[in-house]
């Protein structure tokens, strides 16, 4: 179970109904754009870049840095 966010899914309904009473569509519209605007820049400033590694890689203690994955090496689906 997560914690932390669950405050937002209660609030967001209710701001958007603010919202789109008071500015209409463009309010709302607005408010997503700000909202991917804010994504993008966390996503900017805090998110891995993987620099041609395998995702796998990324992981800490999974392999060692300059490590390239290969076929063999990844774990088979079980059946």
């Amino acid at each position: 179970m997560q914690h932390g966010w669950g405050g937002a899914t209660i609030v967001t309904p209710f701001l958007v109904v603010t919202l789109f009473e008071t500015y209409g569509i463009a309010g709302v519209t607005g408010l997503m754009i700000a909202l991917l605007v804010l994504q993008i820049a966390a996503v900017g400033l805090f998110g891995v870049e993987p620099r041609s590694r395998s995702l796998e890689s990324l992981e800490a203690g999974v392999a060692p840095p300059g490590a390239v994955a290969t076929r063999e090496a990844l774990p088979r689906p079980i059946a």
